[in-house]
């Protein structure tokens, strides 16, 4: 059955391979100066640890700021 399991594999890969649509990249660095505008951006960030491996186990949460200054 080994044999059964990679050939399933193979055609998954293909499959995801050949079927992928091609992606459209934002032309914004075209424009200088052409970027959404904002004043304060806000990315949130969240941390789970459940195994112990890095001195323990709990959560964390946290953010990062950007504001443009020039």
């Amino acid at each position: 059955m080994p044999a059964a399991s990679v050939l399933v594999a193979c055609a998954a890969f293909l499959l995801a391979t050949f079927a992928a649509h091609p992606a459209h990249a934002d032309d914004t660095i075209k424009h200088p100066g052409d970027h959404p505008a904002y004043d304060v951006e806000i990315e949130p960030h969240a941390l789970l640890a459940w195994d112990g491996v890095y001195a323990g186990a709990g959560f964390g949460l946290g953010a990062r700021f950007g504001i443009p200054i020039v």
